[in-house]
């Protein structure tokens, strides 16, 4: 007799298989189990994800039972017989472990991931993606115009952008898929760039230089094209706000603010309407992204202008401590992951075209590419 139960214990899954042994004299059941567990942190599963399984046997590990570690399909992931398993492809796969008469398996389901951003140095603009299991690219929309900051909605029905129609005069519009042409939202004659959406695809941030201010953010709703400024200047023109950021769950934003001298990075929350500064510092502070479990923000530092000296910092908001990322050249744009392990940015080395490179989170120095992608604003989905 066999049976297959499946569980959630303490932040981990377990999946375990029951063998019965029942002898004819016997009225009490003997049984074995074999249980494999994956550690479930987060929710999901990305391609380029790793993980430890793990068997054990009467709830117990016992290294000195064999076990025989395999895929349903090897293009998908790849496990070694340790139970390090490495995700390599979007889709579903079954973890195998055997031992004996007895197996048990794992279905994961792993998302994909993709890189977006605007090229440049050719001679037609375009919104292209990047394929993070292959590094093939495609692109999504291409013309004269002059794309900025480009992102896909988080239910990957439309993109979002800013785009120069005239000299200065940028505008917001979205791209539906499957619908022609695009549609402005917010439109103003006075400059607006830098969308983001929200978590639920139904709200867009922005920067506006509407108002004759010096650069305010605005919150626009898709359902009823109500648009609020939530960072009104009581001065006029006399503060600065740029690079506005959601929060994972849509619940706070983070944008670059100057009301106390230099560029700070400063946190709103949209229900106590509530605003604070991460840290002040003398030095230039901006384009913030928050990681994918809203407990910290990569952004860019401007320490000096000639020599110009930047770099992207890591704040974590729960111990208030900062990181630098000591990397050769200048970054700018960065951008986290969906699976936490890694951020992507716009890199800049001597009188090279800006490129598209990214780091490991746990291994910062190594800067790592994805082949020669050319451009700006780097976001993932």
């Amino acid at each position: 007799m066999k049976t297959i139960k499946q569980g959630v214990f303490e932040g981990k899954i377990m999946l375990i298989a029951l063998m019965g042994l029942i002898t004819a004299c016997e009225k009490d059941e003997e049984s074995d189990f074999l249980t494999m567990e994956i550690d479930v942190s987060r929710e999901k599963f990305w391609v380029s994800d790793t993980a430890q399984m793990e068997v054990t046997f009467d709830d117990r590990e016992d290294e000195n039972v064999p076990v025989t570690w395999s895929v349903s399909d090897e293009s998908k992931a790849e496990v070694n017989q340790k139970g390090e398993v490495r995700l390599k492809k979007e889709g579903q796969v079954k973890i195998i472990a055997a031992s004996g008469d007895a197996s048990a398996d794992y279905t994961i389901d792993i998302q994909p991931m993709h890189l977006l951003y605007q090229t440049t140095g050719r001679a037609s603009n375009a919104i292209e993606t990047i394929d993070w299991s292959d590094g093939k690219t495609k692109i999504l929309l291409d013309g004269t115009w002059h794309f900025s900051a480009p992102r896909m909605a988080p239910d990957l029905s439309a993109l979002v952008y800013a785009d120069t129609l005239h000299q200065y005069d940028a505008d917001i519009f979205i791209h539906t898929f499957g619908q022609p042409g695009r549609k402005t939202i917010a439109h103003h004659d006075l400059w607006d760039d830098q969308p983001v959406w929200s978590n639920d695809s139904k709200r867009i941030l922005f920067r506006s230089f509407r108002d004759e201010g010096m650069g305010c953010i605005y919150l626009f709703m898709l359902t009823n094209s109500t648009l609020v400024n939530l960072t009104p200047d009581p001065v006029n023109a006399a503060w600065a706000n740029r690079d506005p950021a959601f929060s994972p769950v849509g619940k706070k934003m983070a944008w670059s603010c100057n009301i106390n001298g230099m560029h700070d990075i400063w946190i709103y929350d949209f229900e106590s309407g509530e605003k604070n500064v991460i840290e002040t510092t003398d030095v230039f502070d901006g384009e913030p992204c928050w990681s994918p479990d809203g407990k910290k923000i990569v952004f860019r530092c401007i320490f000096d202008y000639s020599p110009r000296i930047v770099d992207l910092m890591i704040y974590d908001l729960e111990e208030k401590k900062v990181q630098r990322l000591e990397i050769d050249g200048i970054e700018s744009d960065p951008a986290w992951s969906p699976n936490g392990k890694f951020i992507a940015f716009v890199h800049e080395v001597g009188n090279e075209l800006p490129s598209i490179r990214y780091i490991d989170v746990a291994h910062p120095g190594e800067v790592l590419s994805l082949g020669d992608h050319y451009g700006f604003s780097p976001s993932f989905y």
